[in-house]
């Protein structure tokens, strides 16, 4: 949350060994968060961004999960 995103974007509650990529629409990695303990919050920051679309890519050991993410400033 929020998305749309203005500064940054926060995921709660994190499983433990996750990989969360942030990609842009072009599928480009434009960060990468790994989550070491359950529970963790994550939170990337949008401010250097260009608006539009983006992807958050959570992997774990057993699922992918893709979700969009839109930054609009």
């Amino acid at each position: 949350y929020p998305n749309p995103a203005r500064n940054d974007v926060t995921m709660k509650n994190v499983s433990s060994d996750v990989t969360i990529q942030l990609l842009s629409a072009s599928g480009q990695i434009v960060d990468i968060e790994k989550a070491e303990k359950s529970g963790d919050s994550i939170t990337f920051s949008t401010q250097n961004l260009t608006n539009g679309l983006y992807w958050v890519k959570v992997t774990s050991a057993s699922d992918v999960l893709v979700a969009k993410l839109i930054v609009q400033h």
